[in-house]
């Protein structure tokens, strides 16, 4: 889950993102699509392989911090599992519109200056 989400969470909104400002004629961001897919595959593998260790980190420490005899509720660890998808999907959500918020700056700045 933790490297799954932020890929399909950021590819995803960074693509109708970008679909949306194409079909509502606001411009172009690039003007090749596979360049389009790699950005978008780079920046969600980026966002995925950091969230990935993070997760391992966090979880090995839990490990080592837990006493031998202790044991997992399960009720409890399907509900910190619920907010921690909740919680990834809403942060890399914020970060991709980020994003592609920022090339779009880059992009009418360039436009103005021209």
């Amino acid at each position: 889950m933790a490297l799954f989400v932020p890929l399909a969470i950021t590819v995803d909104f960074m693509k109708k993102i970008t679909e949306f400002f194409t079909t509502a004629n606001l411009g172009k961001l690039w003007d090749d699509e596979q360049v389009n897919m790699r950005f978008f595959l780079r920046e969600g593998v980026y966002n995925g392989l950091k969230t990935f260790l993070a997760i391992l980190i966090i979880m090995l420490v839990v490990q080592w911090l837990l006493p031998a005899e202790s044991t997992f509720n399960g009720l409890l660890l399907a509900c910190i599992n619920g907010i921690l998808a909740c919680s990834l999907a809403a942060y890399f959500t914020l970060v991709s519109v980020k994003q592609i918020n920022t090339i779009l700056e880059e992009y009418v700045n360039a436009v103005e200056r021209n």
